[in-house]
């Protein structure tokens, strides 16, 4: 199993942190990856001045989280176009891996 906690630091609270909002997308991640225990979400805490947000998650195993990355529909749908809309809004993201 592995802990995936993701730090996101946007520069002001008028930009909203990167979310998946078309319902096909959501719908794919749920049936792919919840539904089948590949992917549990943990926590969401928000820091004090809401600048940023951490994300705390786990995969059942490092080859599900890789189906993840290498999913060519998620890779379009939503890593890629959360990579932009993150560079766009000048929202820094630090991903850390741990085995647990």
């Amino acid at each position: 199993m592995i802990r995936i906690t993701k730090i996101q630091a946007r520069p002001n609270l008028l930009i909203p942190f990167f979310a998946p909002t078309d319902d096909a997308v959501k719908t794919y991640f749920y049936n792919k990856f919840i539904k089948t225990n590949k992917f549990s979400p943990i926590s969401r805490m928000l820091s004090e001045d809401g600048l940023m947000l951490t994300s705390v998650s786990e995969w059942s195993s490092v080859e599900d989280y890789l189906d993840l990355l290498t999913d060519e529909y998620c890779h379009t749908n939503m890593l890629v176009t959360a990579k932009k809309y993150n560079t766009d809004n000048n929202i820094v993201l630090k991903i850390t891996v741990e085995e647990i």
